[in-house]
């Protein structure tokens, strides 16, 4: 199989480090699918999304200063929340920053990337968004909603957006990346709203491929998406892979952590870029869950970035040895293979005046010989890039070479000898003492190619602080003073060049250092009453004061505070009002430096109620309960009905007395979500729920059954309906009533289970729901249970009795995890009109299901020496008063008296016959 496409070694000779972005950068696509900034052609390398804006390396680098000179190219920011004036200042920081850097921005225009026909104030938003950010030098590409398709967004709303984007600005591309799920043909209807397409796959995860529908779970699957979203766009789009660093399936504690190895970064990079991809994004560099502790306070993953994906991207970025051959059109050299056949062995040809480049990745399977033929005569020996110093040699247009499994070669062979040359000479360093500092080079011309590092025209050696001396990459540590001077390296070939002019290291003394923070206070999340730490850390070491604020107002020790004046701030006994923006000023005799901002959330842990005791008539969603948990509206694209508040409770015999309001849903309009503290989802053990519910009208509701509350395992805002539903509330409709289902975490009818009761309208349901976690590594073992209406006497009790409904069937709940609970509504009335009241969510089932408590009140003693006495029981119980003078022998005395709604009242007018007397109240 011959797929090269590459051509040209202008690039070579063009490039001295790399293009800084311009005034109104212009990016366009060629008709090679490659990628045109501001008229130079880029195999595209970035991050989604990269580094916490303004942030370092470990060393103290500026960490976008780091990216780029690796090679990479495109940046996309953190955004986690709706757009608002919050994200474009945010948005607008991270342009100016990648600017600085020469780095541009893979914007994410997110929910405002697709309209309704008809939401003009949609339209204009993102109108405004373009303007304001089209002509800034940094923006590289606009991204669309995300997973559009999986999401349920529509491909005519989605093109709405894509229209007035380009109406807007026709200088910028705009992005779509699918999800690994969907056909050919669902996702080509996309085709109208995208420039781009772009794909996520994380192959790498425990157990293997477990991110895959596919029937390949090993690594490879990367080829496979590649050839599908090749085929998606009708093989005319532009498509790049989103590859992994971390992902949602390996985060602790729910997941097992696994990184790919450098093995297989490398080999899904190249099999990607054999089988056509134009473009390498990595996400999962800032997940919290994946970094160690040095990471963590930096925000992004560094210690994969040095050790697998930097080595990488210095292969494959726009200063390697392949940056013109990666971005060529494909050779017609009629280059074949035998010994295998694809897709067991993959290969593409480039060309480029003077070479041809043999890029070759093997798959899974055994170690296995490959003869390349049809090479032209003057190709008879050939560089091995990156394992140097081994060639091959080919004989009569042919050679033969061994491949393991996931090995990667690349072979370079040279029409002529040519002289070693500079594509990017060691830029120039400016370091305090005690930090570390590299120099790297990367040069061009036939090889293999030794280097030669100097100081002040001395050549150096590896010893004492470096390292490299002989090697494309120099690294000095722990610097001092006597480091200074001006580094350059000899690189030899057929013939010598030296880089010039030399990169000079510059050293300077830590007494004129202002603090540099190296690792940043972390948010923290925690519940009331608990405690919270922050922590700081800067150098150079010795002579630094700390100052902590709240809020920007300084705070002292004393109280719940200690630290004030320390690197590590220390609260003990957190309450409500402690939550905010922590913040350590660092100072010395140099300077002062502000740390980034940590943010304190305090929130209760389970168990939760929510007795809905809002304002009745208002929506539901932007409330926020008594366990300072949110309400927000998610799904389908329906700007309404909301669910809404509603007067009176629902009240059910035997369990603890109803307060508040209650909520009316059902049918048409938004469904709304009540998020778990951010961070901290249900990935173990069980999880119940219970509440109240009334359907009041079953217009609408069909005979197949339709799911109305449920687990959810995302929090927040959500613009497509969720379709990851645990332990789901179904109803179907009956001749006069209905029937009360549940499932697993399906759609799919025949793992629904049904109980057989015939239940009516305006009746009172208790349901209580759970879902129980077992084997994290299995994706079908979970067990869902539904109890409809269970006995007032299990209420409280410490294990559950024999549930309604079982439902073990179908996949477990995706990603593992439960973080929300939801109501819904959808797109058409099913059923017409329902109530729900009194929430729980809880670990046991006493959370849940707390027992009615009565408490005697207003005890009187009236004229002629009676008792009287009253007590609330709005769960309608059937309660009667027993007396005792020994509180070992009771007698009924009978029911007391109903004098207004809940209130009850009871008289006895026999106590002066006794000198005492106790009263209990009892259910029959």
């Amino acid at each position: 199989m011959t797929c090269s496409r590459w051509l040209s070694i202008a690039v070579f000779v063009a490039a001295a480090g790399w293009a800084t972005a311009q005034t109104n950068s212009v990016v366009m696509f060629n008709a090679d699918r490659v990628l045109v900034l501001n008229g130079q052609r880029k195999f595209t390398i970035g991050f989604s999304p990269g580094p916490p804006t303004g942030g370092v390396t470990p060393t103290g680098r500026d960490a976008l200063q780091e990216l780029r000179e690796a090679g990479g190219l495109l940046l996309r920011m953190t955004q986690s929340t709706d757009w608002s004036n919050t994200v474009i200042s945010n948005q607008q920081a991270v342009l100016d920053w990648a600017a600085t850097n020469g780095m541009f921005i893979w914007l994410n225009l997110r929910e405002k990337s697709k309209f309704a026909a008809g939401d003009t104030n949609t339209e204009a938003y993102l109108r405004s968004l373009v303007t304001q950010f089209k002509n800034h030098p940094a923006l590289g590409l606009w991204k669309n909603l995300d997973e559009s398709f999986w999401g349920n967004t529509s491909a005519a709303d989605l093109q709405r957006g894509f229209d007035v984007i380009h109406q807007e600005d026709t200088n910028h591309p705009v992005v779509q990346t699918h999800a690994p799920r969907g056909t050919v043909a669902e996702l080509q209807p996309y085709n109208v709203a995208l420039d781009v397409l772009a794909l996520d796959i994380y192959p790498v995860g425990v157990p293997p491929g477990a991110n895959s529908t596919n029937v390949n779970k090993e690594i490879s699957m990367v080829g496979d998406f590649a050839l599908f979203l090749d085929t998606v766009g009708n093989h005319q789009k532009p498509f790049w892979m989103i590859e992994q660093i971390a992902w949602s399936g390996v985060t602790p504690p729910g997941k097992t952590l696994v990184f790919p190895t450098f093995r297989q970064e490398r080999y899904m990079a190249y099999q990607a870029i054999i089988l056509g991809a134009r473009g390498l994004m990595y996400f999962g560099g800032n997940i919290a869950a994946t970094l160690n502790a040095q990471d963590a306070s930096l925000g992004w993953n560094w210690t994969f970035w040095n050790d697998v994906l930097k080595p990488v991207v210095l292969e494959i970025g726009d200063q390697s040895p392949l940056a013109g051959a990666l971005v060529a059109s494909n050779s017609t050299l009629p280059v074949t293979m035998s010994g295998t056949v694809a897709p067991d062995l993959e290969f593409c040809v480039r060309e480029v005046p003077g070479f041809i480049y043999i890029l070759a990745s093997k798959r899974e399977g055994a170690t296995t010989n490959v003869t390349f033929s049809g090479l032209p005569s003057w190709a008879t020996n050939g560089e091995v890039l990156y394992e140097a110093p081994r060639t091959v040699s080919a004989t009569g247009g042919q050679f033969t070479d061994t491949f393991a499994p996931f090995d990667v070669h690349v072979y370079r062979f040279a029409q002529t000898n040519v002289a070693p040359g500079m594509l990017a000479p060691p830029a120039s360093r400016t370091n305090y003492e005690s930090t570390t500092t590299i120099f790297h080079v990367t040069a061009f011309g036939t090889g293999p190619l030794a280097f030669q590092w100097r100081r002040n025209n001395t050549n150096l050696t590896n010893g004492g602080n470096l390292t490299g001396a002989t090697t494309p990459t120099l690294t000095l540590t722990n610097l001092a003073l006597a480091d200074a001077g001006n580094y350059s390296v000899v690189v030899s070939g057929f013939g010598s060049v030296t880089s010039a002019p030399a990169a000079t290291l510059t050293v300077l003394s830590q007494t004129n250092q202002p603090p540099v923070i190296v690792s940043q206070p972390q948010n923290v999340t925690t519940n009331a009453g608990g405690g919270a730490t922050f922590s700081v850390t800067a150098t150079p070491a010795g002579g630094l004061g700390y100052a902590w604020s709240k809020n920007g107002l300084p705070l002292v020790n004393g109280g719940n505070v200690s630290g004030a004046n320390t690197a590590t701030l220390t609260l003990n006994g957190v309450l409500l009002s402690d939550a905010g923006s922590y913040t350590a000023t660092v100072s010395n005799g140099a300077g002062t430096t502000n740390s980034a901002a940590a943010t304190l959330s305090v929130v209760y842990p389970l168990p939760y109620y929510d007795p809905f005791n809002y304002t009745a008539g208002a929506n539901l969603a932007g409330n926020t309960n008594g366990n300072l948990l949110s309400w927000a509206d998610i799904g389908t694209s329906t700007a309404g009905p909301y669910v809404t508040v509603r007067s009176n409770s629902l009240a059910v015999p035997g369990l603890a007395n109803a307060s508040g309001n209650s909520i009316q849903f059902g049918g048409l309009g938004k469904s709304v979500r009540f998020s778990f503290p951010t961070g901290n989802p249900v990935t173990t053990g069980t999880l119940y729920y219970s509440f109240t519910t009334q359907v009041i009208d079953t217009n609408g509701l069909a005979a197949s059954g339709i799911f109305v509350a449920g687990f959810n395992n995302s929090v927040g805002t959500q613009t497509g309906q969720p379709t990851v539903i645990g332990t789901r509330v179904y109803l179907h409709h009956t001749n006069g009533g209905f029937n009360v289902g549940t499932s697993k975490n399906s759609s799919t009818a025949s793992e629904w289970v049904w109980d057989p009761r015939n239940f009516t309208t305006n009746q009172v349901l208790f349901l209580v729901g759970s879902y129980t976690f077992n084997t994290l590594a299995t994706n079908n073992d979970d067990v869902a249970q539904l109890w409809i209406n269970p006995d007032p006497a299990t209420f409280g009790a410490g294990a559950p009795p024999p549930p309604s409904l079982i439902a073990s069937n179908g996949t477990d709940i995706s990603a593992n995890q439960i973080a929300s609970f939801i109501f819904v509504q959808r797109s058409a009335t099913q059923p017409a009109v329902m109530f729900a009241d009194e929430l729980r969510l809880g670990r046991t089932w006493a959370d849940v299901t707390p027992p009615v408590t009565i408490t005697l009140t207003d005890v009187t003693r009236l004229g002629g020496g009676a008792f009287q006495f009253r007590y609330l029981d709005t769960g309608g119980l059937n309660l009667n008063v027993f007396a005792s003078t020994n509180l070992t022998q009771w007698s009924a005395l009978g029911a007391a008296t109903l004098i207004s709604p809940g209130v009850y009242q009871f008289t006895d007018a026999t106590a002066t016959n006794y000198a005492r007397r106790f009263y209990q109240v009892r259910s029959n």
